[in-house]
C-alpha cells in the first residue's frame, strides 16, 4: 500500500505543477515498489521520467520511459496498471511533441485495449488517437475519435470530459469550423478545462484581435492551474503552445514587441527540449515576427526552414500555415512566382482539411446552440446531462 500511495501522490503532485514534491514521492514509489509491487514501481518510473524531461534532461527521461514501456508490454502487470502505464507514457511523449514515438505507443495501447482496457482507458486512447490523426491532417477521423472519447469519458470525473472537448475544438479550428470550435472549447471550459490557446485563436478567427490578445496575455500571466497529464501547469511545455499562439495574435493586434518577446521565449523552450516540432513552431514564430517587422529576407529564411521542419514532423496543416506566411515573404521581396507556388501548395492542403465531411455526434447527443436552442444549421454541440455530463 505504501508504494501505491507514493505513486498516486507523485502523479498528483506532478499534474498540479508541484514538481519538487512529485520527485520525492516518485523515488519512494520506485524504491518500495521494486521490492513489493512492480505496478507501483512502473508508474513511479514514468513519473520520474517525466520529471527528468520537464527539468530539461530529455534523453535521460526518454530512456527511463522506455524502461517503463517494457514493463507495460511484459505482461507482468495487472490490466489496470498496464493501461495507466500506457496512458502516462503516451501523455509524456505527446506533451513533449515526440509524435513519432507517441504514435507507436498509441498503436500498442490500442492493440492492448481491444481485449484488456478497463474503465476510462478506452476514452483516453481515443483522445490520443484524435491528437495524432489531427496532426497527420486526418481531421474528420480525428473529430470522430474525439466525439467518441467524450461519450466514453462522460461517466468519469467531470474535468476529464474537458480533455476530449478541448481536442475537438482544436480539430474544428483546423477545419475552419469556427462556430463548432467555439462551442467545443466553451464546453471544455464549463467542464473545468483550460480552453487556451484555442479560444483565443477562435476570437482571432472571428476578427477580434483585441479580445484574442487580452485572452492569451491573461492565459500566460495568470495560468489556470488545471491538472494536465500532457503538459503539467507551471512547466515550459505548458507555455509553449500559448507562446506560439501569442506570436500570431499579437502581430494581428499590432503589438510587435510582445510578439517578439513571445518568439524569444519560445526559442528558449525549443532549445531546452531539443525537439523538432517545438523547433518548427519556434522557427515559424521567428519568421512571422521578422516578416511583420519588415525583414522579408530574414523571414524567407526562417519560414522556409519552418516548412521543412513541419514536413519532417509529418504535420501537413502546420506546414501549410507556414507556407502561407512564406508566400507573403516571397511577395514582399517581389517574387510573385514563388509566392504563387507556395500559396497554391498551402491552399490545396488546407482545402482538403477544411472541406472534409464533418462527423455527427452520437444519436443521444442533441444539437443545441450556446443558448440551449435548436440551431437551424448543422452544428455538433453538447448539452448538459445530469450533474456530471455536458
Amino acid at each position: 500500500m505504501g508504494a501505491w500511495f507514493a505513486a498516486v501522490r507523485a502523479n498528483e503532485r506532478m499534474l498540479t505543477g508541484d514538481l519538487s514534491g512529485a520527485r520525492q514521492w516518485a523515488r519512494v514509489a520506485v524504491k518500495i515498489g521494486s521490492k513489493r509491487d512492480l505496478a507501483a514501481a512502473a508508474i513511479g518510473t514514468v513519473t520520474e521520467a517525466r520529471l527528468l524531461i520537464l527539468d530539461g534532461h530529455v534523453q535521460q527521461g526518454l530512456a527511463l520511459l522506455d524502461q517503463a514501456g517494457v514493463a507495460a508490454v511484459s505482461g507482468d502487470l495487472d490490466p489496470l496498471s498496464t493501461g495507466i502505464v500506457y496512458c502516462e507514457l503516451v501523455c509524456a511523449l505527446q506533451g513533449l511533441a515526440q509524435y513519432d514515438l507517441a504514435e507507436e505507443w498509441t498503436e500498442a495501447m490500442e492493440r492492448w485495449c481491444q481485449t484488456n482496457a478497463v474503465g476510462s482507458v478506452h476514452g483516453r486512447c481515443r483522445v490520443h488517437r484524435a491528437e495524432i490523426l489531427r496532426l497527420r491532417g486526418s481531421c474528420s477521423e480525428a473529430e470522430g475519435e474525439a466525439l467518441m472519447a467524450c461519450e466514453e469519458l462522460r461517466p468519469y470525473l467531470r474535468r476529464e470530459l474537458g480533455w476530449p472537448l478541448n481536442e475537438l475544438g482544436v480539430i474544428r479550428l483546423h477545419k475552419a469550423d469556427i462556430k463548432g470550435a467555439e462551442e467545443a472549447l466553451l464546453a471544455a471550459h464549463r467542464a473545468g478545462w483550460d480552453p487556451q490557446p484555442g479560444l483565443a485563436l477562435v476570437r482571432l478567427a472571428q476578427g477580434d484581435p483585441a479580445t484574442a490578445a487580452a485572452s492569451i496575455r491573461d492565459a500566460l500571466e495568470r495560468p489556470i492551474r488545471v491538472p494536465s497529464k500532457e503538459r503539467p501547469p507551471t512547466s515550459d511545455l505548458h507555455r509553449a503552445p500559448l507562446l506560439e499562439a501569442q506570436v500570431e495574435i499579437e502581430i494581428a493586434a499590432g503589438d510587435l514587441g510582445r510578439a517578439r518577446s513571445a518568439a524569444d521565449e519560445l526559442e528558449l523552450v525549443a532549445a531546452r527540449f531539443d525537439n523538432k516540432a517545438l523547433l518548427a513552431g519556434a522557427t515559424l514564430a521567428r519568421g512571422r515576427v521578422r516578416l511583420a517587422g519588415g525583414d522579408a529576407a530574414g523571414a524567407e529564411q526562417c519560414l522556409s526552414e519552418a516548412v521543412r521542419l513541419w514536413n519532417e514532423v509529418g504535420a501537413p496543416y502546420e506546414a501549410a500555415r507556414a507556407r502561407m506566411d512564406l508566400s507573403d515573404a516571397h511577395a514582399a521581396r517581389g517574387s510573385e512566382h514563388r509566392a504563387f507556388l507556395e500559396r497554391a501548395a498551402a491552399r490545396e492542403i488546407l482545402d482538403r482539411i477544411e472541406t472534409a465531411p464533418s462527423v455527427s455526434p452520437p444519436a443521444h447527443v442533441e444539437r443545441r446552440d450556446a443558448a440551449g436552442e435548436q440551431p437551424t444549421e448543422s452544428v455538433n454541440v453538447f448539452r448538459r446531462e445530469g450533474t456530471t455530463g455536458l
